[in-house]
């Protein structure tokens, strides 16, 4: 039974920690990259516990204006779908999956306005100043002085 005492249990927490005598070479390295023209997108991968979370955690603490975190979990595929023919079969593959929910983690994660080369629509959140602004300009284009 369970006392609510820890018995000496020496507990350590799984969140990412990060430490620079095994980390601090990889952010070096990122920014070092990330510096380079055509080089936009980085990504890491890796058995659990290596420090991924830890890296990229620290890499956006320094570089918030250039880091969109996305995060993957393990993809186990569906039995065969019944897919209609107005989806390609080609759509359920394991490739597609994956692209699907990094699309779908960054634009939930980016503004419009940071997304604006996207072909993808995005619901944008009301704003009161945008909409009154909209209505103040539609209004005096519609509006003809009295003569």
């Amino acid at each position: 039974m369970y006392t609510g005492e820890n018995e000496g249990w020496n507990l350590e927490p799984l969140t990412p920690t990060f430490i620079k005598s095994e980390h601090g070479k990889y952010i070096k390295t990122l920014e070092k990259y990330l510096e380079q023209d055509g080089i936009t997108n980085v990504a890491l991968s890796g058995n659990y516990g290596v420090g991924k979370s830890s890296i990229l955690g620290k890499f956006a603490d320094n570089n918030p204006e250039k880091t969109t975190q996305i995060s993957l979990s393990t993809f186990a595929l569906d039995e065969e779908v019944d897919l209609d023919d107005s989806i390609p079969k080609q759509a359920n593959t394991p490739t597609n999956i994956i692209q699907r929910e990094i699309v779908k983690q960054f634009l939930y994660q980016e503004t419009v306005s940071q997304s604006r080369g996207s072909r993808f629509q995005k619901i944008e959140r009301f704003s009161w100043k945008r909409e009154l602004l909209i209505s103040l300009i539609t209004g005096l284009a519609f509006t003809r002085p009295v003569k």
